[in-house]
């Protein structure tokens, strides 16, 4: 039998994944870019959140690795902000719908780039962008993806989500 109480879980997962994804993520990311083009002095035209989030910068006069620390800091900064583990499961969820999204999009990069190999662009992807820019941190830009994607998996597998879903729902 299906409760009110069963349905207030189911409820509050649907809410925050939701809430995560389409605010929370988006704001996180475009504000890793733009803290990290304020530090390296850019001046921030434009930086949009919602409906479709953005930020433009001026990164012209930057260095190469200035540029990859501008353009990387949008991907790092919500993976950043969900590395730490809690066990209350209202907290923990949050965090974890999070990790989720930062694997998925370090999986896309990584995709991305392979079919960039063989002629295929991926319009507006941000690794995308990054490597037109700046060609010479291929080396970097390249390890940070893989090493970032692998990273993201191992957390969220040693944090056993299917079980802490079971034991939620119970």
């Amino acid at each position: 039998m299906f409760s009110l109480k069963d349905f207030l879980k189911v409820l509050y997962v649907a809410t925050v994944g939701l809430l995560v994804a389409v605010f929370a993520y988006p704001a996180i990311h475009e504000i890793g870019h733009f803290l990290a083009a304020l530090t390296c002095g850019c001046t921030v035209a434009e930086i949009h959140v919602f409906p479709i989030a953005f930020i433009k910068c001026d990164i012209g006069s930057l260095g190469s690795y200035d540029k990859i620390f501008v353009g990387l800091s949008g991907m790092a900064s919500p993976f950043l902000l969900s590395v730490p583990r809690v066990k209350n499961f209202r907290l923990w969820f949050p965090l974890f719908v999070m990790r989720g999204i930062c694997f998925l999009s370090f999986l896309i990069s990584g995709f991305s780039i392979i079919l960039s190999w063989r002629g295929k662009i991926v319009q507006n992807e941000d690794i995308i962008q990054l490597l037109g820019i700046c060609a010479d941190g291929k080396p970097i830009i390249y390890a940070f993806v893989i090493v970032m994607t692998v990273l993201s998996f191992v957390i969220i597998a040693v944090d056993k989500p299917i079980k802490r879903f079971l034991a939620y729902l119970k």
